[in-house]
């Protein structure tokens, strides 16, 4: 004769919150029990009675909680696949173009001072032409209209330049 204790055993996510509730109820049983045995204390050891609040219960009501959350949360079973860089490195540095605005607005780039706006249009689609792209560092000055800098930046982005920053 057999005998069949569990014809249906319970999945292992069923059976993680029974674990858990279990281990609560022992905590707290012991936790009744040292309540009971805690006022006997001061009569059989004739000690004064404490004045200030006993902490360690809900400590240990709060180490409870945190063990429950442990056991019940759930086991991430998906993960992301990241296409991480490569450690070959680039030894090349970009070209660094410096690119002035001053505040009647004429551009100097890289030294030379350009007579107009398509000037400074075609650089810019001379350079974003350039299979490595040179480093813009656009530097106008604190006087200079924010439409010529604005222009600029709208010139670079349409021509498709990569690398281009504001500094001072």
């Amino acid at each position: 004769m057999t005998v069949v204790l569990c014809p249906h055993p319970l999945p292992r996510e069923r059976l993680r919150p029974a674990v858990g509730f279990l281990v609560l109820g022992l905590h707290l049983g012991l936790l009744w029990l040292a309540n009971l045995y805690w006022p006997l204390q001061n009569v059989l050891f004739n000690a004064a009675p404490l004045v200030e609040m006993n902490t360690t219960p809900l400590i240990d009501v709060l180490l409870v909680l945190i063990v429950m959350l442990i056991i019940t949360s759930p086991v991430p079973l998906h993960s992301v696949n990241l296409d991480m860089p490569s450690r070959q490195a680039t030894t090349t540095v970009p070209e660094v173009v410096v690119l002035q605005i001053d505040a009647k607005g004429f551009v100097v780039w890289g030294g030379d001072r350009l007579a107009s706006m398509a000037d400074v249009n075609a650089r810019i689609a001379a350079a974003a032409a350039q299979s490595m792209q040179p480093e813009i560092q656009l530097q106008p000055s604190p006087d200079a209209p924010y439409a010529f800098v604005a222009g600029v930046l709208v010139l670079a982005k349409k021509a498709g330049l990569i690398k281009v920053g504001v500094a001072n």
